[in-house]
Order: C-alpha cells, then sequence, then structure tokens
C-alpha cells in the first residue's frame, strides 16, 4: 500500500513539470533576458517538447533537418504527462498553477500588462542551469535549443502552426487528452 501512496505523489508532485518548464524558460530567454511572452506560446513549446513524436512531424513541416531530433523508443512509448485539447490548441491545465509556483518560489516573476510575460530571476537561472547539466535533463535541453532555433514565435503563430501542421487535434473535443502516438 505504501508503494502505490508513493507513485501517487510523484505522480501529481510539480516538481518535475517546474524543472521542465526552467529548462525551456531559460533556452528561449537565454542571454538576452527577454521574457517569454504570452502562456499560448508556453503551452505550445511545452507541447512539443514533451510529445517529440509531433517535434519530428512540426520539423518535416517546415522542411528542417529533422535528423537532428533522435527520439528514443522510451520516448515514443512514455511521456511524463499528456496535455489536453483546449480552446487555442494544445493545453495544460496545470500550466497556470505550476506558473504561480515558480513565482512562489521565486523562479520567476510575471507582468500581465500587456500580456502575460514570463521572465526568469537569478534564481531561477541558475536552478535551470543546474537542471540542463544533469544528465536526466540531457533529451529535454536538447530539444529545448531545437525548438528555440526553428519556432521562437509567437504564441499565435505557433498555434496556428501546431492546428495546420497536426489537424487531428482539431478533431479532439475539448479537454480530450492528446495521446503520443
Amino acid at each position: 500500500m505504501d508503494f502505490i501512496k508513493t507513485i501517487a505523489k510523484i505522480k501529481d508532485a510539480p516538481e518535475i513539470s517546474i524543472a521542465r518548464l526552467l529548462v525551456l524558460l531559460q533556452t528561449f530567454e537565454g542571454p538576452s533576458s527577454k521574457p517569454l511572452k504570452g502562456l499560448t506560446k508556453l503551452a505550445k513549446i511545452d507541447f512539443l517538447l514533451r510529445y517529440p513524436v509531433y517535434l519530428e512531424r512540426a520539423l518535416e513541416a517546415i522542411e528542417s533537418d529533422s535528423s537532428k531530433v533522435k527520439v528514443t523508443p522510451v520516448e515514443r512509448n512514455t511521456i511524463e504527462s499528456k496535455m489536453i485539447r483546449y480552446k487555442y490548441g494544445p493545453w495544460d491545465p496545470k500550466h497556470r498553477n505550476l506558473v504561480n509556483l515558480m513565482v512562489a518560489r521565486g523562479f520567476v516573476t510575471v507582468d500581465k500588462t500587456p500580456a502575460t510575460s514570463i521572465k526568469l530571476t537569478e534564481d531561477g537561472f541558475t536552478a535551470a542551469q543546474e537542471m540542463m547539466k544533469q544528465p536526466e535533463f540531457e533529451d529535454i535541453t536538447r530539444r529545448a535549443k531545437l525548438l528555440k532555433s526553428k519556432f521562437n514565435k509567437s504564441g499565435t503563430w505557433l498555434k496556428n502552426f501546431i492546428y495546420e501542421t497536426f489537424p487531428e487535434i482539431l478533431t479532439l473535443q475539448y479537454r480530450e487528452e492528446i495521446e503520443y502516438e
């Protein structure tokens, strides 16, 4: 019974998601220290990061060298947590809560005028750098850098691109989980 409780706690623990988002934010902010503009953009790049098979297809759609993405068999068959189809495409209902937790822990600041902008603090930058050094985050870091180089676009552009490239997402009902093929 203790084993089941432990697994349940791990599944609901936000730390792995926060670590992934910190790596993503650090990669997209880079040395310029510009904030990431918009929760829509965060959700779309997080979608491509979490679903490497979709990232492969996205790279093929822009006629890029998709050989840079090496999706392992484990990545093809597992995913940290699924996203759902929502009004503006792939979404994780936990995103707002995760951003709030990162603010509370001093990892990011949020400016909601005119649109939500998320910026790493010094502590957030340091934590992200530490995550990126860990072997467990090697694949995430590599894919985040690839996303930055190929998909550093607006949230609206990314939403439209995802709808055009993955029309099957439009066939899902709102709040239906997006499978990982």
